[in-house]
């Protein structure tokens, strides 16, 4: 749908919630999968970062793609073994619900 689709009007409840280009949609920061040998040893690079530890071996960051870089070299200076840093993509139906605050019926 993405590929034709560009403009997105958010209705919650029968009231508009917002208007927004495709291009607005995914917003500054991109999110970064990141696989690691140990993520539970990540707490102090993490102060000013929206970062999320999925599981043992596996963090999802939110940061604007120029500081992935940047990211990636504290995780480095701290030991932490970088395997893989895969680009999430944000589907459609993600955006929607995180614009309307969740699945839930008010």
């Amino acid at each position: 749908m993405s590929l034709f689709v560009q403009r997105f009007v958010y209705y919650k409840n029968g009231r508009l919630i917002e208007k927004s280009k495709i291009d607005d949609l995914k917003g500054k920061n991109d999110k970064y999968i990141i696989k690691v040998n140990d993520a539970n040893n990540i707490d102090k690079l993490i102060k000013n970062e929206k970062v999320e530890i999925l599981d043992d071996t596996t963090i999802l960051i939110e940061i604007d793609k120029e500081k992935i870089f940047n990211f990636a070299k504290k995780l480095d200076k701290e030991n932490i073994k970088i395997y893989e840093i895969i680009k999430k993509e944000q589907t459609l139906e993600e955006a929607f619900l995180e614009k309307i605050g969740g699945n839930k019926i008010d």
